[in-house]
């Protein structure tokens, strides 16, 4: 069945960039956007709410094509139907995993949520809620320069770069509820309302473009 919705939103967003790039990617100096949206409640199904998010971002050459990148984002959303943050998973993930039974074809989900990654090691649909915060911290270095296979198949691999990681974050709805730590069992401090995971990874261009391989 085909699900038809009219609603109209407004956003408006402040974009500061000084980033210097490389192959793969910003590699030195800042980048930032401020965002708002606001939905003054207008059209079929009226989605009343105004939300202001932030994505700051950083880039530190540390040597030779050794560089850390950190970026920090966050954001909430108020209103009679304020936006939803959905958060885990990663953009452009083959084989997509879903922590919760929720349709894509739900145009809530998908128009007027915002999704949030990426937060590896965790699904889509991982934490849902008004507000949310993301940090991820990334070194960055040089894998393989080059290396040449003759069998069974021959291939060619060069240019590889290397990713170490952390991903840390959370979405919540009622502030007065969140929980970022608890105690468990044997009475250690373990996290609660907070997702968090680190891992590794590769990049490298292939014919069809630039690909991300992560273990998290």
């Amino acid at each position: 069945p085909v699900s038809k919705d009219h609603a109209v939103i407004f956003t408006a967003g402040m974009v500061r960039d000084y980033t210097r790039w490389g192959y793969f990617g910003p590699v030195d100096a800042r980048r930032s956007i401020l965002q708002a949206a606001f939905g003054p409640g207008i059209g079929t199904n009226p989605h009343e709410f105004s939300s202001l998010t932030l994505d700051w971002r950083a880039y530190q050459p540390m040597g030779r094509e050794w560089s850390f990148a950190l970026r920090l984002s966050g954001g909430a959303s108020f209103g009679k139907q304020p936006q939803q943050f959905i958060l885990g998973g990663l953009e452009n993930w083959i084989d997509a995993k879903f922590a919760q039974n929720l349709s894509l074809q739900d145009i809530d989900n998908l128009t007027y949520s915002q999704f949030v990654y990426p937060l590896r090691g965790t699904d889509y649909y991982e934490k849902i809620g008004t507000r949310y915060f993301l940090v991820n911290g990334e070194i960055r270095f040089p894998f393989i320069q080059f290396l040449l296979l003759q069998a069974p198949l021959p291939l060619l691999f060069q240019g590889v770069r290397g990713a170490a990681f952390f991903d840390v974050g959370s979405a919540w709805t009622e502030s007065s509820g969140f929980r970022a730590f608890t105690r468990n069992s044997q009475g250690q401090r373990v996290t609660n309302d907070i997702l968090s995971s680190f891992g590794w990874g590769i990049r490298f261009y292939s014919p069809i473009g630039l690909l991300r391989i992560d273990a998290a």
